[in-house]
């Protein structure tokens, strides 16, 4: 396949919008898609635990990752600063992205919530 082919493909196959979701875990998370990329995603975290001090509280991050979305429909990223990165393992399976995320940073110490699975549907 050509890389122009595969590029046609994965924008066909991952179509531009925003997407959406919660959990127990992550009351807010969303991914805006456009040409084939994820271009900004955002979540909020009840559980952010660092080395120093426990769970410190609720955690939000906004990243803009620009994170190919393959042509069988994954993707992966971890963006952001030093201190609040938004890490993701997905895959776009009947119109929604499922697969789990972490935020994660440093505060002194190592911070970190734990892996949460999210499923995203479009809003």
């Amino acid at each position: 396949m050509t890389a122009l082919a595969a590029l046609l493909t994965t924008i066909a196959f991952a179509p531009a919008g925003v997407f959406g979701g919660s959990s127990g875990l992550a009351p807010n998370v969303s991914l805006t898609v456009k040409g084939g990329k994820v271009v900004a995603a955002s979540a909020w975290t009840n559980v952010f635990e660092c080395d120093l001090g426990g769970n410190v509280g609720p955690a939000s991050v906004s990243v803009r990752p620009n994170a190919r979305i393959s042509s069988k429909g994954h993707v992966s990223f971890s963006s952001g600063k030093r201190t609040r990165r938004l890490g993701a393992n997905l895959t776009l399976r009947k119109g929604k992205f499922v697969g789990r995320i972490r935020v994660s940073g440093v505060i002194g110490g190592a911070c970190s919530s734990p892996l949460i699975p999210v499923t995203l549907s479009r809003r």
